[in-house]
């Protein structure tokens, strides 16, 4: 569970995290969607890029909001006032400051650079939490993968740059 893997996770210097704050506040806006937060911190090991928290206890206040907004006529205000703690994600996108993956993220120029890396890595690190990816994860994974080799490759050539 998170609150078992949270104490391993190290804060970066308070330099570090200045230096990345616009990255990491821009990785929060394009996964709000997904209603994922995102955090930098050190682990080992630094091969692994990102990992995924996930809040058993928002999830299942997101699963009772989701059913009451679907239904709002059947459930009334039951599921309502199961629900009174603030609406938090229940994910944590956990960006690994010492992997060498991360760093190349976060300096990542260009937009569409850096959205198609964010969601490669985002949806890498769902995967190896043994989660699958639904369909329309599985076109944003493959999207991503795309725009990284278009932009990795030389026009015309497909050959590296």
């Amino acid at each position: 569970e998170a609150k078992d893997v949270v104490p391993l996770l190290c804060l970066p210097p308070s330099q570090r995290l200045a230096q990345v704050a616009a990255a990491v506040a821009r990785a929060e806006q394009i996964l709000q969607s997904s209603e994922t937060a995102v955090m930098l911190r050190e682990f080992d090991p630094a091969e692994v890029p990102a990992i995924v928290l996930v809040d058993p206890e928002a999830e299942r206040r997101a699963a009772l909001h989701a059913e009451s907004e679907a239904s709002p006529d059947l459930w009334g205000g039951l599921l309502g006032s199961l629900d009174t703690a603030p609406q938090e994600p229940a994910r944590t996108l956990v960006l690994n400051d010492r992997s060498e993956v991360t760093h190349l993220l976060l300096d990542a120029y260009g937009e569409e650079v850096f959205d198609a890396a964010l969601t490669s890595l985002h949806l890498s690190a769902v995967m190896l939490a043994g989660e699958g990816l639904g369909a329309s994860q599985a076109r944003a994974y493959g999207a991503g993968l795309a725009e990284l080799l278009r932009s990795a490759l030389r026009p015309g050539t497909g050959r590296p740059g």
